[in-house]
Order: structure tokens, then sequence, then C-alpha cells
């Protein structure tokens, strides 16, 4: 990404989408996380979202009817499966909200001086336990490994279950994201773009 941004025309804002865990007792699966900071496991700085598309994004939010939460986001380099890590975490860096991408969006975007934002929506909770195979699925290699594993999990029962309410939360992740994600998008095209600050 960095490459991307240093090539050519700088765009005014880099908007970041996706799912994350939640790491805040206040969100639930299809919360949305507003990030306004960014810190990764053993990495400085921590690194700041552009204040003023952070505004434009909380009264946009504040406007709809998805809950949401705007706090820190943590990236990590693996999946956290268990309730134990996840609180762990939260407590360790005072983050709401972990995946595996925006520390390294938003320091790209610092290097580059382009402003940048992330609004994820949560599919797995502080107060859910993953199952193994989602972390066994991740790591897969294309060598086929990835369809093993998933056909693996679906001749369990419980991981049938698991897959279910995964596929549930997702649902509402995604609708989540969608609603969001549409109206700040038209916000900017009404001209909506403030100044960074």
């Amino acid at each position: 990404m960095g490459k991307l941004l240093a090539d050519g025309e700088k765009p005014s804002l880099v908007l970041a989408l996706g799912f994350c865990g939640g790491l805040s007792d206040e969100l639930r699966p299809g919360s949305l996380a507003l990030a306004k900071r960014f810190l990764a496991q053993n990495q400085e700085p921590v690194l700041n979202a552009t204040r003023a598309f952070v505004d434009q994004a909380e009264k946009i939010l504040m406007a709809g009817t998805v809950p949401f939460s705007v706090g820190g986001s943590l990236t990590v380099s693996n999946i956290v499966r268990s309730r134990r890590q996840k609180r762990g975490l939260a407590k360790e860096y005072g983050v709401s909200s972990v995946n595996m991408e925006d520390y390294w969006l938003a320091l790209a975007c610092a290097g580059a001086g382009v402003s940048f934002i992330s609004v994820r929506a949560v599919v797995d909770t502080v107060h859910d336990d993953l199952p193994a195979f989602v972390e066994e699925f991740a790591s897969a290699d294309d060598s086929g490994r990835g369809l093993d594993i998933a056909l693996g999990a679906i001749r369990r029962p419980g991981n049938v279950l698991s897959l279910l309410s995964m596929a549930k939360k997702a649902s509402a992740a995604k609708r989540s994201l969608g609603t969001f994600a549409g109206n700040f998008l038209s916000n900017i095209a009404a001209g909506g773009i403030p100044s960074p600050v």
C-alpha cells in the first residue's frame, strides 16, 4: 500500500472497512468500531486517525441506528480466539477492537501524508471463544490444506453449530458495515469532505 500511495496522485482519505473482534463489553455482533487510534503488539508509535474524518464518521453513526463504539484498534499477527486473550489485550492496550490490518494501513498512510480512518464491524465479541479450526483455516497456505480443514470442521456437529452462529454474526456485521459505508460515502459525495486536522 505504501508504494501505491507514493506513486501518482494521492487520495484525500483512505477508509478501511472490514471485520474485527470486539474487546469491549459494549460491542456486540454487528456493532461498529470506529478507531481513533491504532496500536500494534510490540510496535511504536501509537498512530492516530485523522480527527476531522473521525468526527464526521461519528456524526453519521450517531444519526443512525447501528450500535457503535469509538476507541482504539489493536493490530495482531494471529487470530485472537479466546475470551481470556481478548480481555487480556483490552486491559494491556486499552483498546476496544482487534484486527490484523489497521496499524499497517495507518502507518502507510502516515508515511504518505494521507488521511486514514477505520470502521469495522464486530463479528466475535469479548464474550466469544472462536473454535480452533478458525485459526487453522486462516493460517492455511494455498496447498489445499484449507479445504481439508474446512471439511474436517463440518464433520463435527459442534463445529457446524459454531459455523452457523458465525455466519449469522457475519451477516449482521456485513449489514451494519454496508449501512455505514453508504451513508459515509453519500456524505462525502455531497461535498462533506472536511479539512484534515
